[in-house]
């Protein structure tokens, strides 16, 4: 299936990582029945929409975006693409993100960085897309955490080589599934 031509902010394009998850997912959960799919740190939409066009089978999906800037866009492409999906987006911080609903499988494809690791942008709304602080990703695992806890599937796209995945994996908190090359597929 060919990827659809998706709006995006100017400042962003999705990488061929977020396909990838999709179809390593898509196959992982072929024999199940309807999910509920929280795409943490959605963006434009690419990895929740994709799931939702190769899967098929889900009941309800939620877009957890923090950056306006992508809002618009998002409602774009779920109307364009998954018009007839029960969805729902979420323009909040994972931190500030708080939510009794039980999910089947949450999606994230996070900021790789950890700030002061690696170069950064002139733009901050590109900043945004590509680090967190060590705050910031310790929430995220926390969350990652606790939805796993009340019975979701968590997997997330990283980057192999960086030393705060590298020692999450040594303590047994994510596991590396696929190697993409410069990035991975790890679940929680």
């Amino acid at each position: 299936m060919k990827e659809q031509d998706y709006k995006q902010p100017n400042f962003y394009h999705f990488s061929q990582d977020s396909i990838e998850i999709v179809d390593y997912l898509c196959e992982r959960f072929k024999d199940r029945g309807d999910l509920k799919v929280l795409d943490l740190c959605a963006g434009s939409g690419v990895v929740g929409i994709e799931f939702c066009l190769k899967y098929k089978k889900i009941s309800k999906v939620i877009f957890l975006e923090k950056q306006i800037e992508f809002i618009k866009n998002l409602e774009f492409n779920i109307q364009n693409y998954i018009p007839n999906k029960l969805s729902q987006i979420i323009n909040v911080d994972f931190q500030d993100f708080s939510t009794e609903e039980l999910f089947d499988l949450v999606i994230c494809n996070p900021p790789f960085y950890l700030k002061g690791s690696a170069r950064v942008s002139p733009s901050n709304k590109k900043n945004i897309c590509h680090f967190m602080s060590e705050k910031e990703m310790t929430s995220l695992f926390d969350l990652f955490e606790s939805l796993k806890s009340r019975g979701a599937e968590v997997w997330f796209l990283g980057r192999p080589n960086l030393d705060y995945i590298r020692r999450l994996e040594s303590i047994g908190r994510i596991h590396l599934v696929k190697d993409l090359g410069k990035t991975a597929i790890f679940s929680v």
